[in-house]
């Protein structure tokens, strides 16, 4: 809405006025400039409320273990690390991981990357 206040400033300095017939504003006035900018600073509250009111929400939703979006699919970790140290020893392909793991291209190669980085925090630093 602040926006909406810079583009009446820049009509003022051009010499027009904007006036609203819906809402009876006039900004050649003091009060129609008024009511502008109070309508303005409402806006802006209600928009700021919403967001404050959604972001309770969410921290509700997340501390009650509700998923925002899909739900993360469910991976056996211990098949997943099997498969894993079969394909760094050359036992098997990424491919086939897939087809064992039911998993897309995209969400496998994700869980290898995550895979990786963990085990990075834990000491491995071995990855090919």
């Amino acid at each position: 809405m602040r926006v909406f206040l810079k583009i009446v400033e820049q009509l003022e300095l051009k010499k027009v006025t904007f006036i609203s017939i819906r809402e009876n504003l006039d900004t050649s006035t003091s009060i129609g400039k008024f009511a502008v900018s109070i309508l303005t600073e409402l806006k802006q509250l209600e928009h700021e409320n919403l967001l404050e009111r959604q972001r309770i929400g969410i921290e509700q939703a997340k501390a009650e273990g509700k998923h925002k979006g899909r739900k993360p699919i469910e991976i056996d970790e211990t098949q997943f690390e099997r498969l894993y140290n079969d394909w760094q020893n050359g036992k098997t392909t990424p491919k086939i991981m897939m087809n064992e793991l039911h998993l897309k291209p995209a969400t496998f190669w994700r869980k290898v990357k995550d895979y990786r980085k963990h085990r990075c925090t834990r000491g491995t630093n071995e990855i090919k």
